[in-house]
């Protein structure tokens, strides 16, 4: 990250996939900052986050609520989570 995006607000975005409903919760925390989305009917999510949140930091943790369909007629939800990790651009 450069010096003039580490001075503008910056998107954070993705898309899950699997199941899950329109207006799902996704938090996606950067160091000790969190931001929340949710997602649209095709799974997209977007957060803007400082840029020189993101110059600081190393890592982007994104967390939702997901669906797990058992064989068994029942339906289990649990937090599901992936870490990214940023590197720098030369």
């Amino acid at each position: 990250m450069n010096a003039n995006e580490a001075a503008q607000d910056q998107t954070v975005s993705g898309t899950v996939s699997g199941e899950f409903n329109a207006n799902d919760a996704v938090t996606v925390s950067v160091g000790n900052h969190t931001y929340s989305a949710n997602v649209d009917e095709d799974g997209y999510f977007s957060v803007t986050v400082p840029g020189s949140v993101l110059a600081t930091n190393s890592g982007v943790d994104v967390a939702w609520w997901c669906r797990i369909t058992l064989a068994i007629p029942r339906r289990l939800t649990t937090h599901c989570h992936t870490t990214l990790t940023l590197t720098p651009q030369r």
